[in-house]
Formats: C-alpha cells, sequence, structure tokens
C-alpha cells in the first residue's frame, strides 16, 4: 500500500521546509556545518544526506522523517506523551498504527485541502486511534 503514494522528494521538502523557515541555503548550510553546494545539491535532489543527517534535518523542522523523504503529506504522526505513558507502544502497536497511516494517506493526498487542515484533521483521527487502542486494552484486561 505504500508504493501507492507519489510524493515530493527530499530535496522538494528540504526546500519547502527552509523557505518556510525564512532561510537561505548558505544559513542552512551554517546550521549543519556544511557548504552552501552541499544543500544546493539535496535539493535539487542530485544527492541524499547519509541517514544521521536526514534525521537532524527532520528533528530541525519538526517533522517525520516518512515527511521530510516526501513519503508522507503528515508532518508528524500524532503520538501524544501522555499515550506513551498510559501504556507504552508495542511493536504491534507500531505496525498497527503504521498500517492505519497508510491507510489514511489518500485522503491527505488532495491538493485541495490546506497544509494546516491536514495537520488538525491527522490530529484528530489519530486522537481518535489511540483512544479507541486504550478502550480495546482496558476491556481486555
Amino acid at each position: 500500500m505504500g508504493d501507492v503514494y507519489m510524493g515530493k522528494q527530499f530535496g522538494d521538502r528540504l526546500r519547502e521546509l527552509r523557505i518556510e523557515r525564512g532561510m537561505t541555503q548558505e544559513e542552512l548550510a551554517r546550521e549543519f556545518n556544511t557548504g552552501k553546494a552541499s544543500i544546493s545539491h539535496y535539493e535539487s535532489n542530485r544527492r541524499l544526506p547519509n541517514a544521521n543527517n536526514i534525521n537532524l534535518f527532520a528533528e530541525f523542522f519538526n517533522v517525520s522523517i516518512d515527511y521530510i523523504m516526501g513519503k508522507s503529506d503528515v508532518r508528524n504522526p500524532y503520538i501524544t506523551r501522555e499515550q506513551l505513558v498510559i501504556s507504552p507502544l508495542s511493536i504491534k502497536d507500531k505496525n498497527q498504527y503504521q498500517t492505519f497511516i497508510e491507510q489514511i494517506q489518500l485522503f491527505f493526498m488532495d491538493e485541495e485541502i490546506p497544509e494546516e487542515d491536514k495537520e488538525a484533521l491527522f490530529k484528530d483521527i489519530s486522537k481518535l486511534f489511540w483512544e479507541a487502542k486504550e478502550i480495546c486494552r482496558q476491556k481486555t484486561n
């Protein structure tokens, strides 16, 4: 199901996020202790940074790795700290949540839905997902 989504590439997302932040390529390069040429290569999709730097870019812009890599239009999967305190996520929970994200991904591909609305909707839907999981967990205990 994940192969269906034809999102943007890393460089497209990096450029969008940099511009949203009001930064130049030079400023972003300084922030990451690299050259402007590297940022330019990333943004033109000629090169990818290493996995560690991809993670650092995602953290810097407060987005998920899937988002910055162009695999998702959802900037941040919504898992609250409260949810993690209530019940730590099992591998099964993470896999179910990933399947859930993939299933609703097509809804978020609609270009007519503003980005902030996508984020709000995803947050609400995710909250319902975790609440339903908790209700099921309580019923089985």
